[in-house]
């Protein structure tokens, strides 16, 4: 809301839109198998209900915790976990 009374030509986006252009950002600079796909969902469900994400949620949160939780995530997106929710986070707060 600060950014858009600053420039009130930038609009106000909801929680999903936020998501959406987060993950449409991401995959366009980066290539996801297909689970890693379905996981990047499983994220952007969650993100749009809590607007941030850590590898904790991975573990705590029953949506990720029936899947494999952390452990699953590390294996499926390897060193590039933690660039990918840190993208998400900032890219949720600048958009």
């Amino acid at each position: 809301m600060i950014k858009h009374a600053a420039n009130d030509q930038e609009p106000l986006l909801t929680a999903s839109e936020r998501v959406t252009k987060a993950l449409e950002e991401m995959k366009a600079f980066h290539t996801f198998t297909p689970e890693q796909e379905r996981w990047l969902g499983l994220i952007g469900e969650h993100l749009k209900e809590n607007l941030s994400i850590s590898e904790e949620d991975l573990d705590f949160q029953p949506v990720f915790a029936q899947r494999g939780g952390l452990a699953r995530a590390r294996k499926l997106f390897g060193k590039e976990l933690r660039p990918v929710i840190d993208r998400l986070n900032y890219t949720l707060v600048a958009a």
